[in-house]
């Protein structure tokens, strides 16, 4: 288990849906695709199954980081993307009920992020949506037709500079 604040946010982003009831009745173990330590080669977010669907994925979109905010502070603001596959064409009996239960979980940020901690002292500040996108696909390509939506979600992480010098 990977111990850089990082990757603890990656993991407690995804305890922070996986604990939601809601979200965990309407999208099944097998299609959470994450890209972490728990699973070595994950399946592209496009090559699933229609049967498969729908499908949450979670990845990392970029950074902010500002290495020098002020006098002892680093600030990175870390920005994510869950996105959902629905693999069906009915807004109201796909992306709309699954984006909910996103929502919902996402509320319970604090419960998740807020107490994690590197050298000793949490580093999570806030995290919230930062825009919701939602498109109607038809790729014969890779498969893909129906809803498809992207939360992107963001992160604030703060840290003392001399902790980042001396650990």
């Amino acid at each position: 288990m990977s111990t850089d604040p990082f990757s603890k946010v990656y993991d407690g982003l995804w305890e922070m849906l996986e604990n939601h009831s809601g979200f965990a009745d309407k999208v099944k173990i097998g299609n959470r695709q994450k890209f972490n330590g728990s699973m070595r080669s994950p399946k592209s977010l496009k090559a699933v199954l229609t049967a498969d669907r729908p499908v949450v994925g979670l990845v990392v979109i970029g950074a902010v980081p500002q290495l020098h905010r002020a006098s002892n502070l680093v600030t990175i603001h870390e920005q994510y993307e869950f996105v959902i596959i629905t693999g069906e064409r009915r807004v109201t009996e796909s992306l709309y009920p699954v984006s909910w239960e996103m929502v919902k979980a996402m509320t319970k940020w604090k419960t998740y992020l807020s107490s994690l901690t590197w050298n000793s002292k949490t580093f999570v500040h806030l995290a919230h949506a930062i825009g919701f996108t939602e498109s109607l696909v038809d790729d014969d390509t890779h498969s893909i037709r129906g809803w498809v939506g992207r939360w992107q979600y963001e992160v604030q992480m703060h840290f003392k500079e001399t902790d980042m010098q001396t650990v």
